[in-house]
């Protein structure tokens, strides 16, 4: 496999707080992009994210997204299914890609996808 064969799709979530053990996923957005062609492959996707649990306003105040705004949203798992297209053709090998990545993927469940930081 050559580098320029993986498909990277640049994540990026908001959530209700840092800690991935009490606090939950709000918004996550994800660009697919390629080295081959050094364009991004499809258009950005985001989706707000119904977390469960209230928004604590020191969250709101970084990200604007208060609990009005997730009503009716999809579940995290939904969200990754349906909204946000991580996968890609068949054949096509997928790693994530985000900054401070350590921080968005543990928000997620394993999606089985290698995670490069740009931190």
């Amino acid at each position: 496999m050559q580098i320029q064969d993986v498909v990277f799709a640049v994540i990026d979530t908001e959530t209700t707080g840092l800690d991935p053990e009490t606090c939950e996923v709000v918004e996550i957005a994800s660009v697919p992009c390629s080295l081959a062609s050094g364009v991004m492959l499809n258009q950005a996707t985001h989706t707000l994210v119904q977390p469960g649990v209230p928004i604590p306003a020191s969250a709101s105040a970084i990200h604007h997204i208060v609990d009005e705004d997730v009503l009716g949203m999809p579940s995290l798992a939904d969200a990754l299914h349906e909204k946000i297209k991580l996968t890609v053709e068949s054949g096509t090998t997928v790693a994530l890609a985000a900054h401070n990545a350590a921080f968005d993927v543990s928000f997620l469940p394993p999606l089985g996808f290698p995670v490069i930081c740009t931190k």
